[in-house]
């Protein structure tokens, strides 16, 4: 959120990278209470760049964005792309091959997509990020649920291209509760 009364009116991506020391962008899509409810992407290095893209399908419960950004990483630029599909199967399907198209032309250039594709790994959305060549870097480590509610799914994926991937040291969840969803985390050696 950004200025939603819900959240105290703050800026909840600038209050979370001002308290961790990390950069951040946000990405709103939808207006709410005279504020934003969005996406973010908090980094521990530098932003380079960043863009916002609308996920536009027909028939969604609300609108949908991806956030693209080039960071500098310690031993060169990372792209990266994070969103939150829809949670209408339908709409996440459609969400997911948006962002498969959007992620083809990065690949081979060290690139990570991540978020919420609302949808569980055999299922349309997670199975066109497989097939355009992205990695699953947590579910070959730990194939959990990562939504902490009934029905307990895993939603919550880190994807990565072959160069990444060939650095892809583990991956897990963070089994504690700190929203709806359990966090995700891939350890990847970049050198």
């Amino acid at each position: 959120d950004r200025g939603v009364p819900r959240s105290g009116g703050a800026h909840q991506a600038r209050v979370m990278a001002e308290r961790l020391g990390m950069s951040f962008a946000f990405a709103g899509t939808l207006r709410v209470e005279g504020g934003d409810y969005g996406i973010a992407l908090l980094s521990r290095w530098p932003l380079l760049q960043v863009a916002r893209h609308d996920l536009v399908v027909p028939y969604t419960s609300e609108p949908r964005a991806v956030i693209e950004a080039r960071v500098q990483g310690p031993t060169g630029p990372l792209h990266v792309l994070a969103t939150h599909a829809d949670f209408l199967p339908w709409s996440a399907a459609a969400h997911g091959r948006a962002l498969a198209r959007r992620a083809a032309p990065l690949s081979g250039q060290r690139l990570v997509v991540m978020g919420d594709l609302n949808a569980g790994p055999g299922m349309a959305g997670p199975r066109a990020m497989v097939q355009a060549g992205l990695h699953d870097a947590v579910g070959g480590f730990d194939d959990g649920p990562t939504f902490v509610d009934p029905p307990r799914l895993r939603v919550d994926y880190i994807l990565l291209d072959p160069p990444l991937a060939a650095g892809l040291q583990g991956g897990r969840r963070i089994m504690e509760v700190m929203s709806d969803h359990y966090p995700v985390v891939a350890d990847v050696d970049l050198t």
